[in-house]
């Protein structure tokens, strides 16, 4: 029963691990493209 909790905590460990570096490699380029449009749309309202 150990040995599996522990091999439990080891694989939502690496699914956390996962889930950050997708985060990091995909969702920061669609974020920085979501900002740059969101930044280019107020140029253009405000202007």
């Amino acid at each position: 029963m150990y040995c599996l909790s522990s091999y439990n905590s080891v694989f939502t460990v690496k699914v956390l691990e996962i889930q950050m570096f997708f985060s990091e490699y995909y969702f920061w380029p669609l974020r920085m493209f979501y900002l740059s449009c969101v930044i280019q749309s107020r140029k253009y309202t405000f202007r």
